[in-house]
């Protein structure tokens, strides 16, 4: 009786919660290196997007050089 509860509960909640959403891309688009930033906004733009998630790492926040991360393979 208590699982078929919290299986009732957990699904009602996700309905409410897919009612909420109302796009989600996958797989997200990934800008990385100089100038990674600037260009969020023309980014989202194109995409007609109205909110960014954006992620920095440490390396990022602290202000250091980032012509490392240009040499990286796959940014």
């Amino acid at each position: 009786m208590q699982n078929e509860l919290q299986t009732a509960l957990f699904q009602a909640f996700d309905t409410l919660n897919l009612q909420r959403v109302k796009t989600f891309s996958v797989p997200p688009v990934t800008l990385c290196g100089p100038g990674s930033v600037s260009s969020c906004g023309q980014q989202a733009q194109t995409r007609g997007l109205k909110h960014l998630f954006v992620m920095a790492d440490s390396f990022f926040a602290s202000g250091r050089d980032d012509r490392r991360a240009d040499a990286q393979p796959g940014c």
